[in-house]
């Protein structure tokens, strides 16, 4: 495998594992998925954990050009969250991004008024 590959392969691992991250912290309880961890130790190293790889893909871009490194992480914090966070939302069984919003932030419609999208 290249050392183009390698970099866009950790900046994508990173950036699902930054926004699963990022998303589990926001749901409620009851809908957390079985197995993520809860205490403050486990969430560091699985936010330690995306940070590293994040590290690794820019610095393998830095190593391929300065221009590549420069795009990589506009591109990681610009557009890649919009690209895995639907899906991942999803996944978790929620409609669309509004509607994980409004169940997070405790103001989900009742669901006769969401029938209509």
């Amino acid at each position: 495998m290249n050392p183009a590959t390698q970099s866009a392969l950790f900046l994508l691992a990173a950036g699902w594992l930054q926004s699963f991250v990022y998303i589990c912290g926001k749901l409620p309880p009851e809908r957390i998925p079985p197995g993520y961890p809860k205490s403050g130790t486990a969430l560091g190293l699985l936010n330690l954990a995306w940070i590293i790889m994040f590290v690794f893909g820019i610095s393998g871009t830095l190593k391929l050009s300065p221009w590549f490194a420069v795009v990589g992480a506009i591109l990681y914090f610009t557009a890649l969250p919009f690209a895995v966070q639907l899906p991942l939302v999803k996944l978790f069984g929620f409609r669309n991004f509004r509607h994980f919003m409004d169940v997070v932030d405790g103001t989900e419609p009742p669901e006769s008024a969401g029938k209509g999208d």
